[in-house]
Order: C-alpha cells, then structure tokens, then sequence
C-alpha cells in the first residue's frame, strides 16, 4: 500500500489497517458507507486466506 510506503498488507497489523481506513475517512474525505464496504471486503479476504493457508473456515 502507498499509505505505508508500498508495505504488503499482510505485513501490516490491526494498527495500520485502522490507520489507514481512518485516513480515508478523515483526510481523503470517504464516506461511512464506502469505508464499512472496505473493512467488509478485507474480513472477506482475510477469510479467504485463513482458508487457503490453514484449511479451515472461520465462523464469523
């Protein structure tokens, strides 16, 4: 991600995903709605690579 110069999001923490959707919402002026719609996309993609690396599917 360019927020975090060019870090692969699956090295960045809850911290820095936090950082970064609230520099959404506050500095580059995203809606509520566009960024609820981002955090559901990332629980999907975390989801899936759960999935993929540990074979297991997650109940939530």
């Amino acid at each position: 991600m360019i927020f975090y110069n060019k870090q692969h999001p699956q090295d960045m923490g809850a911290e820095e995903i936090t950082a970064f959707l609230s520099h959404l919402a506050v500095e580059d002026k995203v809606s509520a709605e566009e960024v609820k719609a981002l955090i559901r996309q990332l629980s999907g993609v975390y989801r899936l690579l759960v999935q993929l690396l540990y074979g297991m599917a997650l109940l939530i």
